[in-house]
């Protein structure tokens, strides 16, 4: 068994001692007595002109327009419509349906008179809901209702837009 051994490790040494690695001495020693070559010299620099951006609020050109408005939308107050609160009668009719008529009252407290779509005639306040869009009265003028809607936003959300009831002429 020890003569195997000692095979073994005589033909791994002669095995490392050949001309393959004469070669790779020779190369090294070629380029160690080659003349030094001299660098590039390094360029000048260029000075670019000093500039103001003045677009940071625009729409970015590298961002489609349709998703621009999808991005633009995240950055908004996330909100939610109140699913657990009992709709009343004015909110099962579409606002397009349902007539400003007039108000009662003084201006620190103003009640507006809406016509439903049977006709009937139902006394509103600020805070009450109008429309199938959790459209919440904000305010009562003589002549306009400002309401806030919150509709889909078309992805996974709510958004709230302000609509307004105006006075229906001749009706008072």
């Amino acid at each position: 068994m020890t003569k195997l051994i000692v095979l073994l490790l005589a033909i791994a040494v002669t095995g490392c001692n050949n001309d393959r690695t004469a070669h790779i001495e020779q190369e090294i020693a070629k380029i160690k007595n080659a003349p030094a070559v001299e660098p590039d010299a390094i360029p000048e620099q260029y000075v670019s002109d000093f500039y103001i951006y003045t677009a940071q609020n625009l729409r970015s050109p590298f961002i489609a327009p349709s998703l621009a408005g999808a991005l633009s939308q995240k950055g908004r107050t996330v909100v939610y419509p109140d699913q657990s609160r009992v709709k009343g009668k004015l909110e099962q009719v579409a606002l397009e349906n349902l007539l400003f008529k007039g108000t009662i009252g003084r201006d620190n407290r103003m009640l507006a008179l809406i016509q439903d779509d049977t006709g009937k005639v139902h006394r509103v306040q600020p805070g009450m809901y109008l429309g199938p869009n959790y459209g919440r009265v904000l305010s009562i003028g003589k002549d306009k209702i400002a309401i806030m809607e919150i509709i889909p936003n078309g992805s996974e959300g709510y958004v709230e837009r302000p609509r307004t009831m105006v006075l229906v002429a001749g009706a008072k």
